[in-house]
């Protein structure tokens, strides 16, 4: 048997604010994702320095000195 509703297709009144506050919202989310996203300055650290680093090691002794610390945003990050 086929179910067929007599409701009227109306869109309720609380129904229009709630569609309303969601469009809002998600568009507040995407613009905040967007000003999130600001890209860093990118490091390069190549094969000839990292050998000249490895070549200028003490030969018998553990060293734990980094081959290139940078400032990223509010921290710092190092190739170790």
């Amino acid at each position: 048997m086929l179910a067929v509703s007599l409701k009227p297709t109306t869109k309720s009144h609380q129904e229009i604010p709630m569609r309303k506050a969601l469009l809002f919202a998600a568009g507040l989310l995407l613009a905040t994702q967007a000003f999130a996203q600001s890209t860093l300055p990118a490091i390069d650290v190549t094969a000839a320095e990292i050998k000249a680093f490895i070549d200028a090691l003490p030969k018998d002794a553990i060293s734990d000195r980094p081959i290139r610390v940078v400032t990223v945003g509010n921290g710092k990050a190092g190739v170790y």
